[in-house]
């Protein structure tokens, strides 16, 4: 038996009609008669009596009639839960990162995958701490932040949900006046002696620092300058005030526009100390299809 034939059935009973039940369905009585007939058929009995007023129910009919109005309404209930699926599926991936990680990280592979993903990928560029208010007010639906081995407790493991998307080593950017010459690394013990820029923006980027001081021993100058400004803060670097750190994208980004302009050094932490980009979203949401499909995307780009 099929979905259809029940729709008639169950239709012809409510309006004890077989005329009536037909216009209501918009198709001819002789349809209506026709499956009815198929259905009967199938169940191997009478499902109904007609008279020459309305048509009736026989004993088996009344049986059937309230069995078969509960696996039609389950039928409904599954076809709206999967218009719902698809619905969500198709919306629009709401996906934010700093203007800097965009930048230098993830524009191209961004690109792709829009590409790919087709329009339904929308980017918010804001700073740490917006994209957190914004994934706790759902205004957004994931957040590309950068995390350290000493940051991770910034975010609460019962609230936050983290994807790693890919690591990179993290460089120290600072004057030949604090290294000795022809050094090519560092070590973490050696950033101790250092003293680091503060940064304008405060929330996640100052507690960043604080962390790096409070693991390497080093000291903070009291210089407020944006993370995001690297032309003041080369400059200031350069006249051996403090350092900062970026990571290798960064770094070797920096390099090749400064070059020649200002006098700063770029070495790598040795040991390994690296940065990690993951993709932070609310404990409680469940990923789509397509949304494991961008995370997947952005880690092959980055593999």
């Amino acid at each position: 038996m099929t979905i259809l034939e029940l729709r008639y059935f169950i239709e012809v009973v409510r309006q004890r009609n077989f005329t009536k039940a037909a216009e209501n369905l918009f198709v001819t009585e002789p349809t209506i008669s026709y499956h009815i007939k198929k259905l009967e058929k199938k169940v191997g009995t009478a499902l109904l009596k007609r008279t020459t007023k309305y048509v009736v129910l026989t004993p088996e009919g009344e049986l059937f009639y309230k069995q078969a109005r509960i696996a039609v309404d389950a039928y409904d209930t599954l076809v709206q839960l999967a218009e719902g699926f698809s619905k969500q599926d198709n919306r629009q991936i709401r996906l934010g990162m700093t203007p800097i990680l965009y930048e230098y990280y993830l524009k191209k592979e961004l690109e792709q995958c829009k590409a790919i993903l087709g329009e339904t990928l929308d980017l918010f560029l804001k700073d740490e701490d917006y994209l957190l208010k914004g994934l706790q007010s759902q205004q957004i639906d994931f957040a590309i932040i950068k995390i350290y081995e000493f940051t991770k407790d910034y975010f609460d493991p019962s609230v936050y949900g983290t994807i790693p998307l890919f690591d990179e080593p993290v460089y120290l950017i600072l004057s030949p006046k604090l290294v000795k010459k022809g050094q090519i690394s560092i070590s973490p013990k050696e950033i101790g002696r250092i003293p680091f820029f503060t940064a304008k923006e405060g929330g996640y980027t100052k507690y960043i620092l604080e962390k790096l001081c409070m693991v390497y021993k080093c000291q903070i100058q009291n210089y407020n300058i944006r993370a995001d400004d690297f032309s003041v803060l080369l400059s200031a670097v350069s006249d051996g005030k403090a350092a900062t750190m970026a990571g290798k994208s960064i770094a070797t980004r920096l390099r090749e526009m400064y070059k020649g302009i200002y006098s700063v050094d770029f070495l790598p932490i040795k040991p390994s100390f690296s940065q990690c980009l993951q993709m932070i979203y609310l404990k409680d949401k469940k990923l789509s299809e397509r949304e494991w499909k961008l995370i997947e995307l952005l880690r092959k780009a980055n593999g």
